[in-house]
């Protein structure tokens, strides 16, 4: 390594200002990059929004339809898939969600629920 920086015409010090600087390039989007949170849990099936959460309220909702179910909770503004009985389960393990355009999704059911905040609100029904 030594000989290395010796070809370089580099000193150790010049290493760590090199890295320092880098590293202090990326910080800024670290600091100042912050996900926005979510109001609103939007369920959807095949693309059809059957139901809009307020993530602000503690809630359960289930969606059943043909055998199909699947339990939706909002607690502590987060939303979670708390049961559902298709087969592979791996909504229930996605576990909670609470950023915007985060997503849950069940494709046995074809069921989607997004977080979304409140400018997605135009020309749905939130039923509050």
């Amino acid at each position: 390594m030594i000989k290395f920086l010796k070809d370089l015409k580099m000193k150790p010090l010049d290493l760590v200002i090199i890295a320092s600087l880098f590293l202090a390039s990326f910080s800024v989007f670290f600091i100042f990059h912050e996900e926005e949170q979510g109001y609103f849990a939007q369920v959807r099936v095949d693309g059809k929004v059957l139901k809009t959460l307020n993530l602000k309220q503690d809630q359960t909702w289930t969606y059943a339809d043909n055998g199909e179910q699947n339990i939706i909770e909002v607690k502590d503004k987060k939303v979670h898939v708390r049961e559902a009985n298709c087969p592979d389960k791996l909504d229930v393990r996605q576990g909670w969600i609470s950023k915007v355009d985060q997503s849950i999704v069940c494709l046995p059911h074809q069921l989607v629920v997004e977080v979304i905040s409140g400018d997605k609100q135009e020309g749905v029904d939130y039923q509050l």
